[in-house]
């Protein structure tokens, strides 16, 4: 009959007869065994004492001891570092720790990702040398804290939709990242792209994180489309002192202007009226794109001024003179300016 190995000598006493009578152990024989701790055929002795002599043997088989009567210890959670855990907790039978290597071994299973999104790792403890059989522990594996950093791209406007986003930093496999602008709907970042914008200003873009093997985060940033910078210089004229300039859009130059827009009006203004030198100011101007005015806020207007130069004008007529003499004459002249 087999026995199970249980870590000491195993010394079973089998029934042992003679001329139709059993035999007693201690004044007829004795036990002796050979090979009788570990598995596999142990060897019992029968050995005849008082009215018996010689000896007889028997044999019989130690089986491996069953790994699942084992205690294996918990085992602390890990973080996902994006490698294979192996944790090798204590495994103990017979009030002592089982060696690794001569009567356990340890293989694993789902021990990479997070416990959120793969379930636990396991750890399979199979039992070698008198052990035979396997038995399985469990651990958690908890997201790591993933890096939360979006930056924003600061693009200048330039008339058109712009993204406002140049990177995404947090960690992305198998991600699930949303956004919503100010109170709007929640958008998904790598189905429907990230969010844009045309006009100059600030926004504010909420984000929330439900990362596979991080843990789900929230947050916020602000980012900005600035102005684009525009440059509008009036032109040179110059007038006849009494005259007044020209205006409208024809009398500007514009730099720095977005594609498909153009100056819509300005207001141009003198600083002089006299003879001489001075300036004409330009301010006030609306920008347009086709019929539609678009906002000032999107531009950095630059006002510069172009030279005024006011001729004199010619000076031409009659005078008549009157005056009484003695022969009651009336003098008329003429008079001309030609500087």
């Amino acid at each position: 009959r087999s026995q199970t190995y249980n870590d000491a000598n195993i010394t079973p006493e089998p029934r042992v007869t003679a001329l139709g009578v059993t035999l007693n152990k201690g004044t007829d024989f004795t036990y002796s065994y050979a090979n009788n701790k570990n598995k596999g055929t142990a060897t019992i002795y029968v050995n005849g004492i008082g009215n018996y002599k010689g000896q007889s043997s028997t044999t019989f088989t130690i089986d491996p001891y069953d790994i699942a009567n084992a205690t294996i210890a918990s085992v602390s959670a890990v973080t996902y570092t994006g490698s294979a855990h192996t944790p090798e907790p204590r495994v103990t039978a017979f009030n002592r720790a089982l060696n690794k290597g001569t009567e356990i071994s340890y293989s694993y299973s789902k021990n990479v990702n997070s416990s959120v999104y793969d379930g636990d790792g396991v750890i399979t403890v199979t039992g070698t040398g008198n052990f035979t059989g396997s038995k399985t522990q469990t651990f958690t594996i908890n997201p790591a804290a993933g890096n939360k950093t979006i930056t924003c791209a600061a693009p200048t406007y330039n008339g058109s939709a712009q993204g406002l986003i140049s990177t995404t930093g947090v960690n992305v496999s198998n991600s699930r990242l949303e956004y919503k602008m100010g109170n709007g709907a929640w958008t998904n970042y790598y189905v429907y792209g990230g969010p844009t914008a045309t006009a100059a200003g600030t926004y504010t873009i909420s984000w929330k994180g439900y990362v596979d093997n991080y843990q789900a985060f929230e947050t916020t940033t602000t980012c900005t489309i600035s102005p684009k910078a525009l440059t509008i210089t009036a032109s040179n004229q110059t007038i006849t002192y009494g005259g007044s300039i020209s205006t409208g859009t024809s009398y500007i130059t514009a730099s720095g202007l977005a594609s498909g827009h153009s100056v819509g009006s300005i207001t141009l203004t003198a600083n002089r009226t006299d003879a001489g030198t001075g300036a004409i100011t330009p301010s006030a101007a609306t920008i347009k794109k086709g019929s539609t005015t678009i906002a000032g806020s999107n531009y950095s207007i630059t006002y510069k001024n172009g030279t005024l130069t006011i001729n004199k004008a010619n000076l031409s007529g009659s005078v008549k003179i009157t005056g009484t003499n003695k022969v009651n004459q009336t003098l008329t002249a003429s008079v001309t300016n030609t500087n």
